[in-house]
């Protein structure tokens, strides 16, 4: 388990509380902290980073992004507005390399084949490359949970948490 620390620490150690120690100290780490199956991201105030599993190797790919997801080959990204907001949707190769815009929607969650996305006028998903968009309802979610089976789980700005079909159908509230 890799465990980032409020003040610019990573700490590593086995799931059964062993062999922990501290890999790097990271100068303006901003509590933003990502791991793929080959590298750990991170985030300073400017920039986004990727270092090796031990500490090592640490390199600028990016300027400042939020990381949703990033895997064995790519890093779901969306990039952030001065007042740091995220905007969009993209994709980058672990390197920093091929960078490209996938959606002007902002990424919320990813399955297996599909990422979903929101934008003011609803609730989309579309394959992992950005292809074939598919407009699943017209929800504005304050805030996003997940996607669960055939099930959204979403809050309101009420407060109310609710769960409903991906076509908008059944909601139903659950808190």
């Amino acid at each position: 388990i890799f465990l980032p620390k409020k003040y610019g620490s990573v700490t590593r150690i086995k799931t059964d509380g062993t062999e922990k120690s501290e890999i790097a100290k990271l100068s303006d780490f901003q509590g933003e902290f990502w791991a793929s199956q080959s590298f750990l991201f991170f985030n300073d105030q400017k920039n986004t980073y990727r270092m090796n599993f031990d500490g090592t190797g640490t390199e600028k790919i990016s300027d400042r992004v939020f990381i949703f997801q990033a895997d064995d080959e790519w890093i779901y990204y969306s990039k952030v507005d001065e007042k740091g907001e995220p905007i969009g949707t993209h994709r980058m190769m672990l390197d920093g390399s091929l960078s490209e815009e996938l959606s002007d929607g902002v990424i919320v969650d990813i399955d297996r084949e599909k990422y979903y996305f929101v934008k003011k006028d609803g609730f989309y998903r579309s394959n992992m490359d950005g292809s074939f968009p598919e407009k699943l309802n017209e929800e504005e979610f304050w805030q996003f949970f997940c996607v669960g089976g055939d099930k959204i789980f979403y809050g309101e700005y009420s407060g109310a948490a609710y769960r409903m079909n991906l076509d908008g159908s059944n909601k139903v509230r659950i808190e």
